[in-house]
């Protein structure tokens, strides 16, 4: 949606109305966008053909004609769109996890990527009727992809070892950033075919969402026993290794002894904090793009997709150094899961305060601290998110849903700090933007690294035991079939 919504929009037009004070709520092509782009081009062009802009003061770039889509959503507008994913998104979060839980996971996520692959095929077909259609739209898309989470967790915690769960789950995690790869050029290659060329952009991702349907209902089952395409000998492994794991059963959610956890909300506000910055970063990097740097669509979505091929080697590659400090006793599972969190929080917040020094005269400076940030932001999905297994791998699922629901709210107020520092297009603003995300990066990370914890809860075990308290990462290492064992929280 990031890359289409900058080809749907007639930016020209909404600047023109801005500056005259008119309301762009209820305008719909009433300037025919594909006749005379140039007819309401604010930026006035050199006697060689360059576009001359404004980047706090004059500058020359390489910028062709603004391209302008039927729709005059102003700044407020386009942040609902782009925020109204997250609505969807924190309204299935409980409701995926408890479906897991009941149906089982594989079901559920075959459900979500049917809905998603639906709600994104109608977007075009309804958006001349109105934004608020289109939010319709980007809130079912939420809803699908929001339960899909707890879903995936619920068979994660079926599927991995202990001491496995941080490159497993890093490795789904993965799919996702290796799926914005690919998809920024093709979007931007999609948008220039034909004048309706953003309508193609939905309409290919949603036939390429439903085809994923197919193998994953046919190979992917709710725990490996289940499975007829595992070897036994991985079988019989994973088995083991979850052996008390599985004595335990499903049993009733103990909800108010997780709402009382800290270690809990510790995983929450980590959630929320990288969560805004992540959604900034996934969003209005190519608006950033088109509106500081100046950069046409072409550049925009080839250049928009560097900063996650940069966050998909990292989640590859980060959790097999964790994993290797880990067995070789050098850090903690304590120190591990919250020196990740450090690393890629403090680093992505660092990289945004950079950023505010470079201006449209480094382009490519600007993009190489946007590929910096959101490279390092990746490290911290080898620390709150695995934490959850830590805490309790059999309730995994629902624990995600509550801390996804409460980290969702990041995904309504990130469009609104935007678009109330960027309303006017200033480069200013951009800054104020990454300062407040900076901030909020840091603070996220000292509440996580004061109250979270690796410790195995008592509350999530249906056995009452005496065996001698230890962590989680006591574990990381031990074959028993009995680790973790209960500690007293």
């Amino acid at each position: 949606m990031s890359i289409a919504i900058v080809r749907m929009v007639n930016h020209s037009a909404v600047q023109v109305l801005y500056k005259s004070g008119e309301d762009t709520t209820n305008l719909t092509s009433q300037i025919n966008p594909y006749e005379n782009e140039t007819e309401y081009d604010l930026h006035p062009q050199s006697q060689h053909g360059e576009v001359l802009v404004e980047c706090d003061r004059a500058v020359t770039w390489n910028h062709n004609t603004q391209y302008n889509g039927p729709f005059m959503w102003d700044k407020a507008i386009q942040g609902h769109i782009l925020g109204s994913f997250y609505y969807g998104y924190a309204l299935s979060q409980i409701t995926g996890a408890l479906a897991a839980q009941r149906f089982g996971g594989c079901i559920v996520v075959s459900l979500c990527i049917v809905l998603t692959s639906f709600c994104s095929a109608c977007l075009p077909l309804v958006a001349a009727w109105g934004y608020g259609y289109v939010m319709a739209c980007r809130i079912g898309t939420g809803f699908g992809a929001g339960a899909m989470y707890p879903a995936m967790m619920s068979v994660i915690a079926q599927w991995s070892a202990p001491m496995e769960r941080t490159k497993m789950y890093n490795v789904v995690i993965a799919g996702g950033a290796l799926g914005l790869i690919v998809s920024y050029p093709v979007a931007g290659l999609l948008s220039q075919l034909s004048d309706n060329g953003w309508a193609l952009i939905f309409y290919v991702f949603g036939a390429a969402t439903l085809l994923t349907v197919i193998p994953w209902a046919i190979m992917i089952t709710d725990s490996p026993h289940e499975n007829r395409f595992i070897s036994p000998s991985e079988r019989d492994y994973i088995q083991l290794k979850l052996e008390w794991q599985l004595r335990q059963g499903k049993k009733c959610i103990p909800w108010c002894s997780v709402l009382r956890c800290m270690p809990v909300w510790a995983i929450a506000v980590g959630m929320i904090t990288t969560d805004f910055g992540y959604t900034m970063y996934l969003s209005y990097i190519p608006t950033y793009m088109d509106e500081v740097l100046h950069l046409d669509i072409q550049q925009n979505s080839l250049l928009s997709c560097l900063p996650f091929l940069g966050h998909w080697i990292m989640l590859l590659v980060f959790p097999i150094i964790l994993d290797y400090l880990l067995t070789r006793k050098i850090i903690t599972l304590n120190m591990a899961r919250k020196s990740a969190h450090t690393i890629g929080a403090v680093g992505a917040a660092v990289f945004l305060v950079v950023l505010t020094t470079v201006d449209c005269y480094q382009p490519y400076i600007a993009v190489g601290l946007l590929v910096s940030g959101v490279t390092l932001c990746a490290c911290v999905y080898s620390g709150f998110p695995v934490n959850i297994l830590d805490l309790s791998p059999q309730h995994a699922g629902p624990i995600l849903g509550i801390t996804n629901t409460i980290a969702a709210v990041s995904g309504f107020i990130s469009p609104m700090v935007v678009t109330a520092f960027t309303s006017q297009n200033s480069t200013l603003g951009w800054h104020y933007v990454f300062y407040v995300t900076a901030a909020i990066y840091i603070a996220g990370t000292l509440f996580y690294c004061v109250f979270g914890s690796v410790q195995y809860q008592t509350w999530s075990s249906s056995e009452s035991t005496d065996k001698p308290a230890v962590t989680s990462e006591k574990c990381i290492n031990q074959d028993e079939a009995d680790c973790p064992v209960l500690i007293k929280s």
